[in-house]
């Protein structure tokens, strides 16, 4: 049997060793007992090494979490199998920037809650912004912080790297969405918006389907660009969402899996994006007879200038141009996503139709968006209450005279 005693005044130090580490070293585990007489000791022994090869004993470890962190890059967070690009580029920003600086140097097994809570009340202070921007970290931010350590912890514990996850102990921080934090434009401005799309000549086809896509469907940005001829079914005005388009930074763009199982659906067209898609379509194989050899083939809808698929930022910068050109405020491509939402309830569109719209996996995910309409209800109110009092309050006043 793998194992030692080692007596220490009245009790027993007990060693068992079994299997192997990540790093090829062979695993220890230590227990102190009480015992009356050294055969009461190996009784004990043997008793605990049970425990041990039957998996009830965790094993400790003196890996840090900066340690343990570079294990989890290699074994789980840079396989595209588990993580998309982007988010794994996303975790390493948090896990560099703050997360590392300020727990990596403690081990495993000596995180506790207590490590954790101060670790996000730090992250609640003035001044801990590393934009140069004012302010504080927002609630949405600090949540992500809590979100990554207990995903990283339940791994540790998963592969017995540690006995159980602190995070489990601490309350997640409390996100509340503020309907204001979701720009979109008011119906004035989007129809002006719109307007000057339709009127502008030098607008080309695929912006103008990529706007009203956008807005009509509120498809993400990813999903639109990485759509493809084959998923379009213009006779019957729908379009299946099957992937999307990934880039990160100095790397290629990449098509993956959309971001959840409930992304991958089906959607009504309107006559509108069927009419720009086909002439989209008869502009696109122009522009293939013209380029000739230097055309990629693709059945990508949306491209750049030699067929291949077009970058994720064109749209976005194409719109920063065209919004400042025509003294529009300006809007991101996500915000066509908002609008979308917003809009379909405000016309009364059922707000499970709109979660399939959008491919939530939750329905509370959008039902944020009926709070702004609450808001604009509220707002509404308030106006025509101080409108009733204005008129009371002059009506008064001539009977006085």
């Amino acid at each position: 049997m793998p194992g030692s005693i080692r007596k220490r005044g009245n009790a027993y130090c007990l060693t068992v060793s079994h299997g192997y580490d990540e790093c090829g070293k062979q695993n220890r585990f230590y227990k102190t007992v009480q015992a009356k007489s050294d055969a009461e000791a190996q009784k004990q022994l043997a008793l605990f090494y049970a425990e041990v090869v039957s998996g009830k004993q965790e094993r400790q470890t003196k890996m840090t979490l900066r340690a343990y962190v570079d294990y989890w890059r290699e074994n789980y967070g840079s396989n595209p199998k588990f993580l998309s690009r982007k988010t794994y580029e996303r975790y390493n920003e948090l896990l560099n920037g703050r997360i590392i600086p300020a727990l990596g140097h403690l081990r495993l097994d000596e995180i506790q809650p207590g490590h954790i809570l101060r670790f996000l009340r730090e992250l609640q202070k003035p001044g801990v912004r590393m934009d140069g921007k004012p302010g504080v970290l927002s609630d949405r931010q600090i949540e992500m912080y809590y979100r990554l350590l207990s995903a990283i912890f339940n791994k540790a514990v998963k592969w017995k790297l540690m006995p159980e996850n602190p995070c489990a102990s601490v309350d997640a921080p409390k996100v509340e969405y503020d309907p204001e934090d979701i720009r979109i434009y008011d119906e004035e401005t989007l129809g002006q918006f719109l307007n000057t799309l339709e009127t502008d000549p030098k607008v080309k086809t695929k912006y103008k389907a990529l706007v009203y896509i956008a807005l009509i469907t509120g498809m993400r940005r990813g999903e639109i660009l990485a759509l493809e001829w084959s998923a379009i079914d213009l006779e019957r005005c729908q379009i299946y969402v099957r992937q999307a388009s990934e880039y990160i930074v100095g790397q290629p763009v990449t098509t993956k899996d959309p971001k959840t199982k409930g992304s991958k659906r089906k959607l009504s067209i309107s006559d509108d994006i069927v009419y720009l898609l086909n002439l989209l379509k008869e502009e696109q194989v122009q522009q293939q007879n013209k380029k000739g050899d230097k055309w990629v083939i693709s059945d990508r809808v949306f491209t750049n200038n030699t067929g291949g698929p077009m970058h994720v930022n064109t749209f976005h910068n194409w719109l920063q141009k065209f919004t400042a050109a025509n003294s529009l405020p300006p809007i991101s491509p996500h915000d066509f996503r908002h609008m979308s939402a917003t809009y379909k309830l405000q016309e009364g569109a059922g707000l499970k139709a709109v979660q399939g719209d959008l491919g939530h996996t939750r329905v509370g995910t959008t039902n944020r968006y009926t709070h702004r309409l609450e808001s604009a209800a509220r707002d509404a109110t308030n106006r025509m209450t101080a409108f009733v009092q204005r008129i009371k309050q002059t009506a008064a006043t001539k009977d006085s005279e």
